[in-house]
């Protein structure tokens, strides 16, 4: 009975001590990095707006406290700063005969900042066009 009664109360020990680690963990909140010499971290996007030179570019990513940036391609925060579910403009282009994205562009008028995805494509084993990889980032207006 002792062997069971100990078991159990290890067991409601490891409960605790995971409900109270996991109570610990940080949230992280969008940000953008200004691609200059200070690679600074904002998460107002008006801030970082204000202190971005004419054409700099932001990498999109996230910060908390402890863990600082890390660089993501979640362009969401952004979009939703910008106010914009749909891109302003759509650009495509010839890739193997076949015309594919290449380029989309959410641009409100109001924000400094505007959202940019690039698309490359690539031809997989079978000689079809397949998409390679998306470049998301931000520019100042």
């Amino acid at each position: 009975m002792k062997k069971i009664t100990s078991l159990i109360f290890i067991i409601i020990m490891m409960l605790a001590f995971n409900v109270q680690a996991t109570e610990f963990e940080e949230e992280w909140t969008p940000a953008i990095q200004i691609q200059n010499e200070t690679k600074t971290v904002y998460t107002n996007f008006d801030i970082a707006s204000e202190k971005a030179q004419l054409g700099d570019t932001f990498l999109l990513g996230e910060w908390n406290d402890t863990e600082l940036w890390r660089q993501t391609d979640n362009d969401n925060a952004l979009k939703q700063y910008l106010n914009l579910s749909e891109p302003t403009t759509k650009t495509l282009k010839q890739f193997e005969a076949k015309t594919v994205w290449d380029y989309w562009e959410y641009n409100n008028p109001e924000k400094q900042i505007k959202s940019i995805m690039q698309y490359y494509f690539k031809l997989d084993g079978y000689n079809r066009i397949v998409l390679d990889y998306i470049n998301y980032f931000g520019v100042k207006k």
